[in-house]
């Protein structure tokens, strides 16, 4: 290979083509030294060497490990009698070291829509949730006709689908390998890998803001047809940080506004006079060139309402801080319809799986502001499909236990069933809970022996592949965003199913706010962020006959008095209908109820409760105790000891066990001693 420098020959180099069309002052040698790349390489591959590359063990290696490493001494990561050596091997790193941005451009993913809102001729493939018939009709998301062609690099060309879920995701430095390719100049790299960035921790501001930044670089050099969405998505994903806390200089807003104004042919808008509180006209103008990536007409307005009921909300000037959250639920959550609250993915999101800044953004002022969010288009029908035959089985199997208790309703006023397992919701004996166990969770779950992931559930490599539920990357991701923080659990998981007849639920909060009564030392603050949120999934298509989820919008911020309820003019209740398909995400601490169920059938739904690790619900989660704390006689001393006496009772359980001759070492975790803090979502 010619070097670009000296001209000497060069052994090792990988790719040839870059170092041929790189090469100062030979570009009219282009084909000559093309065909002399492709001749050298023969020879030069046929000798055994060791390559500074094979440190790393032979399965994190592309290329030919047998040549390049076949010398290599045992200490070496790689060598002759390593674990996959000789091998073709797909490095995780041939993503990010070895490509180089000027290649051809990839094929946009299909949209079902366009900027003109013309509908797709029939051979174009439409968007779909569902790759095969289902055992009920499913609703794939509406297609908004204002829904903008998504620029190719937001499709993730170079980002294969299996490093976009589990371990791999979270376990690969996306944040500094995007830096080296914007160090580097290869822009459409930087965008994609601080796009896996934000997935990975969506509530960090200070990442929106870069995400911001490199796609506005990466739009000066786009074409006309993609420059303007590439900076759109640029300004939104900026605004979002500066609302997740990042400092609006720092995070580049000005830098994204000039060239957003000179793109939309807008007045130039910076930093300096732009005020979501008080709309100038070169913001009216942007809002409206940017109106097609918003999603329409609707979302524009919505997005518009959300900036400026984020800036009037932290003006300190205007009422307290209640009363400013509460003129911000009447301005963002009216009219309170479900379409107020519901956030459609767009059709590029829904095939790489991974938010954008827009649905980002709304899905988490709506949550903050209305306690409340529903998401079309988040996972596929086959997932939903096994999660509904696990449900129906689990049903099933509590049903002798279900016509016991209403036989003993009738005959003896049983009020409530409540077992560990299944309860009886409401006052009825039409509504169930029924609490899932660690061994019952495979359904709901992603197929970890899957390498790949398709949103239409179809098959990749001749498997059928599977995003899950309950541990979909959508799903964490948004709940990441929301609850701020990396680390969080599932605290309950439950099939939550009403007979025919089931008559409506009462309103009820999950949980009261733990810190509540901390008010009056925090003075003036703003809402606390909820110690967790559920997602509702709904197992078939919830309508206004089969029974509809209920949501008083605002109702999270608990920091009123009793009065202010009572006297409030208007009550912000919404029943949302919701598709297969589509999740809902509620703040704990928000009223809610279930619908009334005026069908034949039963219907059920996936009930899943995230939490940080410091809060535990002893709604869900009950100690058990040892038979000596009941024998203590003070209160005082029960409560101060319990939970010594709950470790106390592992103990003798453990004990117990032994003495019967089990192997109490197989039992236990390998890894019992981690520090919970280095588990992370």
């Amino acid at each position: 290979v010619v070097d670009s420098t000296d001209r000497s020959v060069k052994v090792g180099v990988r790719d040839t083509g870059t170092v041929c069309r790189n090469w100062h002052g030979a570009h009219h040698l282009l084909p000559f030294l093309t065909g002399h790349c492709m001749l050298l390489l023969i020879p030069l591959a046929m000798s055994a060497t060791c390559e500074w590359w094979c440190k790393w063990p032979c399965t994190q290696l592309n290329g030919a490990t047998e040549v390049e490493c076949d010398t290599c001494e045992k200490d070496s990561g790689c060598h002759a009698d390593a674990v996959g050596f000789g091998a073709q091997q797909e490095s995780m790193e041939d993503y990010t070291i070895w490509k180089d941005t000027k290649r051809p451009p990839a094929t946009p993913s299909t949209s079902p829509c366009s900027l003109s809102g013309v509908t797709p001729s029939p051979t174009t493939p439409p968007s779909s949730l569902s790759a095969s018939p289902s055992p009920h009709t499913h609703a794939s998301p509406t297609c908004d006709a204002a829904e903008a062609e998504a620029p190719a690099v937001l499709a993730l060309p170079d980002i294969a689908p299996k490093l976009r879920s589990d371990d791999a995701l979270r376990l690969r430095k996306w944040k500094n390998l995007g830096e080296e390719h914007y160090d580097g100049g290869r822009l459409g790299l930087a965008v994609q890998h601080f796009v896996m960035a934000v997935h990975v921790t969506s509530w960090v501001g200070a990442l929106w803001g870069d995400l911001g930044l490199v796609l506005t670089d990466l739009a000066k050099e786009a074409s006309t047809l993609e420059r303007l969405p590439l900076l759109c998505e640029a300004w939104i994903a900026i605004e979002l940080g500066v609302a997740l806390g990042a400092e609006r200089k720092s995070a580049g807003l000005d830098h994204s506004l000039v060239h957003l104004s000179a793109a939309a042919g807008c007045p130039v808008a910076d930093d300096e006079r732009w005020s979501a509180a008080l709309p100038s006209e070169a913001q009216r103008c942007i809002e409206a060139a940017c109106e097609g990536w918003l999603g329409g007409a609707a979302a524009r307005s919505r997005y518009s309402t959300a900036r400026r009921v984020l800036a009037q909300s932290r003006d300190t000037n205007k009422g307290t801080s209640h009363e400013r959250h509460k003129e911000a639920v009447q301005q963002l959550c009216v009219p309170a319809e479900k379409e107020r609250v519901t956030v459609v993915l767009r059709s590029y999101e829904r095939e790489r799986q991974v938010l954008g800044a827009v649905s980002a953004y709304q899905a988490w002022a709506l949550f903050r502001y209305c306690g409340v969010v529903a998401l079309r288009g988040v996972l596929n029908s086959r997932d939903v499909d096994r999660a509904l035959n696990a449900s129906q089985a689990q049903i099933q199997k509590e049903l002798p236990t279900i016509m016991r208790y209403r036989e003993d309703r009738k005959r003896f006023g049983a009020r409530k069933l409540k077992t560990e397992r299944l309860t009886s919701q409401d006052e009825s004996d039409l509504r169930y809970e029924i609490k899932l166990n660690l061994a019952e969770t495979d359904p709901y779950l992603r197929s970890l022996h899957h390498n790949t992931q398709d949103s239409k559930g179809e098959k990749v490599g001749g498997k059928e592949v599977s995003g899950g539920i309950v541990d979909n990357e959508m799903v964490l991701a948004l709940s990441k965003l929301l609850l701020h923080s990396n680390a969080m659990a599932i605290d309950t998981m439950s099939t939550v199913f009403s007979f025919p007849n089931c008559p409506r639920g009462r309103w009820h909060q999950d949980i009261v706010d733990p810190r509540e009564h901390a008010s009056t030392l925090l003075g003036d603050a703003p809402l606390v962020l909820p110690p967790g949120l559920v997602l509702v999934v709904p197992l078939v298509n919830l309508t206004k006959d089969n029974g509809l989820m209920e949501f008083r919008l605002g109702s999270h911020d608990t920091r009123g008095s009793a009065e202010d309820d009572e006297t409030s003019e208007v009550k912000l209740d919404v029943a949302l209908a919701a598709e297969v398909g589509s999740v809902t995400l509620f703040d704990l601490r928000i009223q809610h109820r279930g619908g009334a169920n005026h069908s034949p059938e039963s219907h059920p739904i996936l009930y899943v409760e995230y939490c940080v690790p410091w809060f535990r619900n002893e709604i869900n989660l009950k100690d058990r105790h040892t038979a000596s704390w009941d024998a203590h006689p003070s209160l005082t001393r029960r409560a101060l000891l319990a939970r010594l006496d709950t470790l106390a009772y592992t103990r003798l359980l453990e004990e117990e066990l032994q003495l019967r001759s089990f192997d109490i070492a197989a039992l236990r975790s390998l890894y019992a001693d981690y520090e919970a803090r280095s588990l992370v979502v």
